[in-house]
């Protein structure tokens, strides 16, 4: 599992994550919250929806703040999750990536 961010520009983040599963997730709840380094929550990036893989990968989603800049951190919300086919839940570990 992985959240990975890029500082695009002055106040422009994007992150996009990823994970592996032992067999194919049938949809995921994930979630991404990015915060700045004084604390306070910017954004929560939602990467929910179907798949039919073992592996997947989040289309990059960029977000606009002030405070991007000032520097911070993205993480996969632990309360996330994916679904298996065979009915198992996976959760996130909270990977986290620093800008």
């Amino acid at each position: 599992m992985t959240a990975i961010l890029e500082n695009t520009s002055t106040g422009k983040v994007k992150t996009w994550t990823s994970y592996m599963v032992y067999a194919p997730s049938d949809q995921q709840h994930w979630y991404v919250a990015e915060t700045s380094i004084h604390g306070p929550l910017i954004h929560t990036f939602d990467f929910s929806g179907l798949n039919a893989s073992t592996s997947w990968v989040g289309a990059p989603q960029t977000y606009t703040a002030l405070l991007a800049n000032q520097g911070g951190d993205v993480q996969v919300t632990l309360g996330s999750f994916a679904v298996l086919i065979d009915g198992d839940i996976c959760y996130s570990g909270g990977p986290v990536d620093w800008f």
